[in-house]
């Protein structure tokens, strides 16, 4: 089965509010580190949209909003949300390894949970790809899974030290700490969130 064919049959099989990364709200790293850095607008990039929250939520702060996905099934439902929630987002299903977005052209991409879903020999293509989408004095942020997430189900597990090691030749790192994935799962699987530039 084709990457593209299992998340499909994942939106297709689960009822969108059980799906364990689903927030109806902007997650509260994003929002806090948005005020931070004095961020309210620009061209945001929200990757692996997935239902459409996030970028329903940034939408609405100010930001003009691009949504990929890897699954049609999930660009279809976000854009249902979108419009019943009664704003504008262009969502477009593509991989983002290979998707061919114009260079340099966000001021900020989202990263909640895509990076930890990327097999080892792709994470290099993955962070070039990154950077070069965004402007110079863009900012990348991103929460992934941490190794203090105990078990082995679901998406890979990092150490900050990992983090550095994959992002610290394209990156400037401004802050990375520990957090959580907030969602409908009862026990928050534990997460680093980081806050990234391009060199």
């Amino acid at each position: 089965m084709s990457i593209e064919n299992f998340w499909n049959n994942v939106y297709k099989e689960t009822e969108t509010q059980r799906l364990p990364w689903y927030y109806p709200v902007l997650d509260g790293d994003v929002r806090k580190a948005l005020k931070r850095l004095g961020l309210s607008g620009g061209r945001m990039l929200d990757l692996g949209t997935g239902p459409g929250t996030q970028a329903i939520a940034l939408k609405k702060m100010g930001f003009d909003v691009v949504g990929i996905d890897i699954s049609i099934e999930a660009i279809r439902q976000s854009r249902e949300r979108a419009r019943a929630e009664g704003v504008a987002i262009e969502f477009i299903r593509c991989n983002i390894i290979k998707a061919r977005l114009s260079r340099g052209q966000f001021d900020c991409v989202l990263d909640r949970g895509i990076f930890h879903t990327i097999n080892p020999e792709n994470r290099q293509a993955y962070v070039k790809k990154i950077n070069g989408m965004l402007k110079r004095d863009g900012i990348y942020l991103m929460k992934c899974f941490s190794t203090k997430t105990p078990g082995t189900w679901g998406p890979y597990r990092f150490t900050m030290d990992q983090i550095r090691d994959y992002f610290g030749s394209q990156f400037k790192i401004l802050s990375m700490r520990d957090s959580i994935f907030q969602g409908p799962m009862g026990e928050q699987p534990k997460a680093i969130f980081c806050i990234m530039k391009p060199k």
